[in-house]
C-alpha cells in the first residue's frame, strides 16, 4: 500500500512538474504577427489589350483577352494578364484576370510574380482587385497585395491605382 501511495505521488509530482515547464515554455513563446501593410499608389497605361474569343450563353456576353499593362509608382513594371469578362444580360458584369507581374515593388529587389485577380464591376464603377500573388520570384517572393483601381474608358488608356501591400516574411 506504502508503494502505491509512494507511486501514485510521484506520477502526481512529475504531472506538475511537466505542466509547469509546458506554461514556461507557452509563455515564453512570442506571438507571429504579419507585416504591417503599406499604402501606395501609381499608374497603370494599356498598351494592349486584345479580345482571343467572344461566346453567348443564356444572355451573357463571355469576353476571353490578353493585355499588356505598364505600371509606374509602387509597381514599377509590366503586368501581363489573361483575361474573362462576363456581360450579363441585367448590364452589369464579372470579371477575372490571372498573368504575371515583372518588376519591382516599392524599390524592392527585382521579381516576378504570378497574380490572380477576381474582380467585380459594380457601381460606382470602381475595380476592385484582389492579387493573390504567389510563385514570386527574387524580390517578390512573399507579396501580398490589394490593388484599386477606378474603371477608366476605351478612349484613356491611363488608369492609376491605389494598392496596399506587404511582404510575408
Amino acid at each position: 500500500m506504502r508503494v502505491e501511495k509512494y507511486l501514485a505521488k510521484l506520477r502526481w509530482s512529475a504531472f506538475l512538474v511537466t505542466s509547469a515547464g509546458l506554461m514556461l515554455a507557452l509563455a515564453s513563446m512570442s506571438p507571429a504577427y504579419a507585416t504591417p501593410p503599406t499604402s501606395g499608389s501609381g499608374t497603370i497605361t494599356t498598351t494592349s489589350y486584345t479580345i482571343t474569343s467572344t461566346t453567348y450563353a443564356g444572355g451573357n456576353t463571355i469576353y476571353t483577352a490578353t493585355g499588356t499593362f505598364p505600371s509606374t509608382g509602387t509597381f514599377t513594371g509590366t503586368f501581363s494578364d489573361t483575361f474573362r469578362d462576363v456581360v450579363h444580360a441585367d448590364g452589369t458584369t464579372s470579371d477575372s484576370a490571372s498573368g504575371t507581374f515583372t518588376g519591382t515593388v516599392d524599390g524592392s529587389a527585382s521579381g516576378t510574380a504570378t497574380c490572380i485577380s477576381p474582380a467585380s464591376t459594380e457601381p460606382p464603377n470602381t475595380i476592385v482587385g484582389i492579387f493573390e500573388c504567389g510563385h514570386g520570384t527574387g524580390g517578390l517572393a512573399g507579396l501580398q497585395a490589394v490593388l484599386t483601381l477606378p474603371l477608366q474608358p476605351a478612349s484613356n488608356p491611363i488608369t492609376t491605382y491605389t494598392v496596399q501591400y506587404y511582404f510575408d516574411p
